[in-house]
């Protein structure tokens, strides 16, 4: 109470007063943008990781899916290009994986695994040339008919040509395989690194 009629009886204890009021209302006021930033901050990052590992997660299961793919598409072109005996079962059934890969690649669930090249700067330069270069390969082989009529060196330069071709596609395919595998690698190593607290 003393101090109330303190401040009533001299003008310069109400100018003390309020200066100390605005000093004191200026400082919280500045503590708390401080302290909101520094929040906004934390809960930016925070999102930013989520985000990230949520992308992570899609494109390793995108890159596991095409590895799969490419690592049987590899293995059926070396069987046909080495002209196994036997073999033409196991490439029938390696088809049947291989069909099944292709079924899920096509109605995978989401295309959220792009959201990785946010992310990450991956150099999609050598993938496309391989895709280019294995749709030419993949051109190659149906363009060869064999016919009745194809003598021996006929046949046999027909089958270099589906040979070579096979050959080429099943060095690309373990190229893609190599690539995605780096992928998974760089993804995989840089979750590691995440700040955790």
């Amino acid at each position: 109470m003393n101090i109330f009629k303190s401040l009533l009886e001299t003008p310069e204890n109400w100018l003390l007063g309020i200066v100390f009021g605005a000093v004191g209302y200026l400082t919280k006021t500045i503590v708390d943008n401080y302290l909101n930033k520094s929040k906004k901050r934390v809960e930016l990052q925070e999102l930013y990781w989520k985000e990230k590992i949520e992308s992570a997660k899609k494109a390793s299961e995108y890159y596991l899916y095409q590895i799969g793919f490419f690592s049987l598409t590899a293995d059926k072109y070396e069987m046909i290009e080495e002209d196994r005996k036997g073999a033409e079962e196991l490439v029938e059934s390696t088809q049947e994986l291989i069909s099944s890969y292709q079924k899920r690649l096509i109605e995978f669930p989401h295309f959220e695994h792009y959201h990785i090249n946010l992310f990450y700067d991956f150099n999609e330069s050598k993938t496309k040339e391989i895709i280019k270069e294995n749709y030419e390969s993949i051109q190659n082989i149906h363009s060869v008919n064999f016919i009745e009529t194809d003598d021996n060196a006929e046949f046999k330069r027909k089958f270099d040509v589906l040979k070579t071709n096979f050959g080429i596609l099943k060095k690309n395919n373990r190229e893609l395989i190599s690539i995605y595998q780096n992928y998974l690698k760089i993804i995989r190593d840089d979750i590691k690194t995440l700040p955790y607290e």
